[in-house]
């Protein structure tokens, strides 16, 4: 790179390749390593070159078996790389000099922080189930903290080598750190060659300066806090939005309604964003590698398949990265839960959605005590973003008696409920603060209750910017600056606004909705420190607002 730093690549091409043949490009650009030691080609670098692709894969700069240090995540150094890497692709004798980025979670970060570069050759993305707004949609959904981070910044340390890490890791998870432990963990792929041993090695002396940013996670609760002129908002796609537009480089959007906010991101970037882009939202896990609508087994199929997902994205990039069709198409498909129906839509929300409101109940104020017991399990959708676990809610009616619940009436027709919900409380804390958590759930006739989505809010972040967003369809505009956050007064209540993930799912006629209300989420989410203890809810005056599609 320009400053010396050397960053290692695997370059796959099709075979045979005749001497006057170019091929386009895919390129997927990682922090957890292109490939494991003693890894000799996949099933990701059989399907493009069987496509006609050359696969390039990168290891950033600081991990896998690329030298350099990580001063952040994404940071400017590491997006700068990526411009460079794009050009020696196009100076290849087998390059076209057309390349697509793409990649899952943090390599589809990379892949649509590629566009802020404006390379010529970088001509289609396909940014899947990524990270658009960090804090809200992954970290500090709410303000609140996130538990799994920790582990994630431990397995990350462990990934790029920093001594001590890997037995830091199996202390996490339980596991002894021993021969056995380090053997599965494993090595990054190190460059071809006799010297590939030794050059990875001295990359990981390298990686001895990454910057530990757990401590930062810690302190910095607000959407605005800096560590080192760095803060979370930095590593968040959504806010390079005149950047990313003015690239008009044209996006495949992949998201799962049930993966931490990537959803919510997917839908954001369409209203923000001015990029022709092909969205799919759909019942699945991070990764599109398993199904996890609420409504069917856990032992269920994604659907469309894992190489049914991949096969959409690589005809994505034979219209833009292999042709060079410039047809600007911008829609969303969109999966509907418990309908198990796909459909398309250009705006959002839908034409025809309407929002139907509900008072919550009636008569006098609910005291609620905080059960720090309460959870969504172990299988949450937060959990499964960062280790690529099973998503899985099963019935929670045992889990209501921990909460505040209020239940409507059976449902005289079926309600189709698409895009964001939003519940308004009336209420009262015993604390200056406290982390509210709201769970929208559909109560079949038989008693089940299935999950559906959730909103949180820590209340100190409850101050409404007025004026109008662009995704206000999509989140309501808290700030989650340092600066907006206010105590409450305790024992005095106030008009609380919270938006959930936004969602897609049917209540059947006879089924109920409900809301459940929590201060807690044991096990996916870290407590507030001397947080409230009881709840004061004042049903009359509290409302959920529904957006119900025609």
């Amino acid at each position: 790179m320009r400053d010396g730093t050397r960053i290692a690549v695997d370059v796959w091409l099709p075979q045979p390749l005749a001497a006057r043949r170019k091929v386009p490009t895919a390129m997927r650009a990682t922090r957890y390593w292109k490939a494991r030691a003693g890894e000799s080609g996949s099933a990701e670098t059989e399907r493009w070159t069987k496509a006609g692709y050359a696969l390039v894969l990168v290891d950033a700069r600081g991990s896998g078996a690329s030298f350099g240090n990580r001063s952040s995540e994404l940071s400017k150094a590491e997006v700068t790389d990526y411009g460079e890497i794009l050009d020696w692709i196009a100076a290849q004798p087998w390059s076209t000099g057309r390349v697509g980025a793409f990649g899952d979670s943090y390599d589809g970060d990379t892949a649509e922080m590629m566009t802020r570069l404006r390379n010529r050759h970088l001509t289609a993305i396909a940014p899947r189930f990524n990270d658009y707004e960090m804090y809200h949609d992954l970290i500090r959904p709410g303000g609140t903290e996130m538990a799994v981070i920790y582990r994630w910044l431990t397995a990350s340390r462990a990934l790029d080598g920093i001594d001590g890490a890997v037995c830091d890791l199996a202390r996490r998870l339980g596991k002894p750190c021993d021969d056995a432990w380090r053997a599965e963990f494993g090595k990054p792929r190190p460059v071809d060659g006799p010297r590939g041993s030794d050059l990875a090695k001295a990359a990981e002396r390298e990686h001895q300066a990454n910057v530990d940013i757990a401590p930062f996670m810690k302190r910095n609760a607000f959407r605005d806090d800096r560590q080192g002129g760095v803060s979370l908002t930095d590593g968040s796609t959504g806010s390079y939005q005149r950047e990313i537009s003015r690239s008009r480089v044209p996006m495949f959007v992949p998201a799962g309604w049930l993966d931490a906010g990537t959803a919510n991101g997917a839908l954001s970037r369409y209203l923000r964003f001015g990029n022709a882009q092909e969205v799919m939202i759909g019942p699945w896990t991070h990764g599109g590698q398993a199904d996890a609508n609420p409504f069917n087994s856990p032992e269920k199929s994604a659907a469309p398949s894992p190489a049914a997902q991949w096969r959409a994205l690589i005809s994505f990039f034979d219209r833009h990265v292999k042709a060079s069709r410039h047809v600007k198409t911008k829609r969303i498909r969109y999966y509907t839960l418990g309908e198990n129906r796909w459909r398309t839509t250009s705006v959002w929300p839908p034409s025809g959605t309407r929002t139907k409101s509900w008072e919550l109940g009636s008569g006098a104020k609910d005291v609620h005590q905080v059960d720090p017991k309460a959870t969504t399990g172990s299988a949450s959708r937060w959990n499964g973003n960062l280790t690529s676990d099973d998503i899985v809610y099963p019935d929670r009616r045992e889990a209501d008696r921990r909460l505040q619940t209020y239940t409507g009436g059976p449902l005289r027709r079926d309600v189709r409920v698409t895009g964001m919900p939003v519940v308004k409380l009336r209420m009262a804390v015993d604390k200056p603060d406290a982390d509210v958590r709201v769970y929208l759930e559909d109560v079949a006739p038989d008693g089940r209750v299935t999950y559906i989505t959730e909103g949180q809010l820590r209340l100190a972040n409850r101050r409404v910017a007025p004026g109008k967003h662009p995704d206000a369809a999509v989140r309501v505009a808290h700030s989650y600056a340092r600066k907006d956050a206010r105590p409450m007064t305790p024992g005095a209540m106030e008009d609380i606004t919270i938006g959930l993930v936004s969602t897609s799912a049917l209540f059947r006629e006879g089924h109920r909705v409900r809301i459940a209300i929590a201060g807690a989420d044991a096990g996916n989410f870290v407590p507030l420190k001397d947080g409230a203890t009881k709840f004061t809810i004042d049903p009359g005056r509290s409302t959920v607002s529904l957006p119900v599609a025609r």
